[in-house]
């Protein structure tokens, strides 16, 4: 029987060393801080792939004393190939484990790769954000889909646990993977941690970009087929075919900007802007001044911008067919299809409302964001993790 007062909890980190700004790295991140302030937890072991930096984006981890990074000698790349990643949590992680000098009562897998070598002794507890690589991420003729369905195939096999982070990832991990029913626990929402802006502090960053307040829509420049980005530049060329008077704005990685600005002039597109290299305060100033988030996402497990959108008062234009619709609620209609012309509409719906109604819309988005801000996150973590073995 575990002694759930005194647990001591390994989880796979990387993407707080190789890919620290992407939401798998934020999500590492939230929950390491959330269990370590738990009294069940003694330590909290984090496997990297190399030793923490000067520039370690995740510096507040470093100062928990509950927190301790475990680093081989020689750097790893786990996120180069997907092999790397395989040998990284297949090989190197089972043997980091054996060199401590301590016993670990649970593992936890959060980007649905679980190592399958560990002791039974050690309780597997898996991650599920969504199933998109079998659906819309991609097609069957492509290899991503498979190695993505042995991630999901090796979860199910070896977990003692899977934990759903929406409704609907766990409704489709159900329908998938029917044998693992009993073993699926409750759905464990993600943390989402940002403050509300100031107002003033807000124009004053979105007039550093050269923006003015309600005078765009803001959208996210990513570049795979899940994220919909074909359809905010569909949707946005809709927009000002018929009168529509706002720019659009991209928030874009720096190494994608190139990229970006070809597709734009594929889809021979005016006052489109793009943004890059921001910090989350400027991130949430430019959300809390646009007129809307796109955000037609074909598929999504949690969908981060849509809390974050909605923490600043913005609304997201997103599609009903995804985990938006438990995260919205009815503050907002969402998107019944996903058609550019639906999008389209919505954004001249947008930018004629009164501000009156704007307000009242801002306050209550910014209400039910924070069923999300993150405060239960450990303590529901922990339940659903340790639920039977206490």
């Amino acid at each position: 029987m575990v002694t759930v007062k005194s647990l001591s909890v390994a989880i796979d980190a990387f993407r707080l060393i190789s890919e620290p700004l992407t939401s798998g790295a934020v999500y590492v991140s939230e929950l390491t801080q959330a269990l370590s302030g738990l009294p069940e937890i003694k330590e909290l072991y984090l496997f990297v792939p190399s030793k923490p930096q000067e520039d370690f984006t995740y510096e507040t981890l470093l100062q928990n004393k509950k927190v301790k990074f475990i680093y081989p000698e020689t750097e790893r790349f786990p996120a180069q190939r997907f092999r790397k990643q395989v040998h990284w949590i297949q090989v190197e992680i089972p043997r980091l484990i054996r060199n401590l000098n301590t016993s670990i009562d649970f593992y936890i897998a959060p980007y649905h790769h679980p190592p399958i070598l560990l002791p039974r002794e050690i309780r597997i507890v898996t991650v599920i954000h969504d199933l998109c690589g079998l659906g819309v991420g991609f097609p069957k003729t492509k290899k991503p889909f498979y190695q993505h369905l042995l991630l999901l195939t090796l979860s199910s096999l070896r977990s003692d646990r899977l934990i759903p982070i929406s409704d609907f990832t766990k409704k489709q991990l159900e329908a998938r993977f029917p044998y693992v029913s009993n073993r699926i626990a409750g759905t464990v929402y993600n943390s989402v941690t940002c403050r509300l802006v100031d107002s003033k502090l807000a124009e004053e960053v979105c007039l550093k970009y050269g923006f003015k307040k309600m005078e765009y829509f803001l959208g996210l420049g990513i570049l795979n087929a899940r994220k919909g980005l074909d359809i905010i530049l569909d949707s946005y060329g809709l927009y000002e075919a018929n009168g529509g008077k706002a720019a659009l704005v991209l928030i874009v990685a720096g190494r994608l900007r190139a990229a970006i600005e070809e597709l734009i002039k594929k889809f021979d597109l005016s006052d489109v802007f793009l943004v890059s290299d921001i910090d989350f305060l400027e991130r949430d100033a430019l959300y809390q001044c646009a007129l809307a988030l796109l955000f037609p996402s074909r598929c999504e497990g949690f969908g981060y911008p849509v809390v974050e959108a909605m923490r600043q008062g913005c609304p997201p234009i997103a599609w009903q067919g995804t985990p938006a619709k438990e995260i919205v609620g009815e503050t907002v209609p969402l998107l019944k299809l996903l058609d550019p012309k639906e999008v389209a509409d919505q954004m001249r719906a947008y930018e004629d409302i009164t501000p009156e109604e704007r307000r009242v819309i801002a306050g209550s988005l910014t209400e039910r964001s924070f069923l999300f801000d993150g405060t239960t996150f450990g303590r529901n973590f922990f339940n659903a993790m340790t639920r039977g073995w206490q």
